[in-house]
């Protein structure tokens, strides 16, 4: 469970035609956002003509048109950005 002190997290993720490994690079921040960790997802996409977008959809994460919008779109004072295809150890 989270702590007084624990940071709150924006998470920033870009994507382009990664329907392959979105689903587990967002599966690992769940746990985070159950412990209120992890407060918002928000994508940027570079044009996927994939199945991306309907997972991102799925998942109910926000979207933005660029990494510039999301930073100024992000509701935490921490922000971590990562890569579509990067999956967090559990525990991170």
């Amino acid at each position: 469970m989270r702590g007084l002190d624990a940071p709150m997290i924006s998470v920033i993720v870009r994507t382009l035609d990664n329907a392959a490994t979105l689903p587990a690079c967002l599966g690992a921040l769940v746990p985070a956002a159950v412990d209120a960790i992890v407060t918002e997802v928000i994508v940027v996409d570079g044009g996927s003509t994939d199945a991306t977008l309907e997972i991102v959809e799925d998942a109910g994460a926000k979207r933005a048109d660029s990494v510039a919008a999301a930073v100024v779109a992000a509701k935490s004072d921490w922000l971590l950005l990562l890569p579509a295809d990067l999956r967090l150890e559990a525990g991170w």
